[in-house]
């Protein structure tokens, strides 16, 4: 199981930007900052979310 998550990440990484190679008028960079913003803070929040149904309490009660 951890070689098909490590394979589908490998995917997810080599093929985000497969959908903008139709734009031209923008840089490399705010293809990056897009994928960096859904698949590093969106995502990951919406699945921890949906596998915790109280994650916003659970995270304000953890001691720093």
């Amino acid at each position: 199981m951890g070689a098909v998550i490590c394979a589908l990440g490998g995917i997810a990484g080599a093929t985000f930007a497969l959908p903008f190679r139709k734009i031209k008028t923008k840089s490399y960079e705010s293809y990056w900052f897009i994928y960096a913003l859904v698949g590093l803070v969106c995502f990951p929040l919406m699945l921890a979310s949906v596998t915790c149904p109280h994650l916003f309490d659970v995270l304000a009660n953890t001691e720093t």
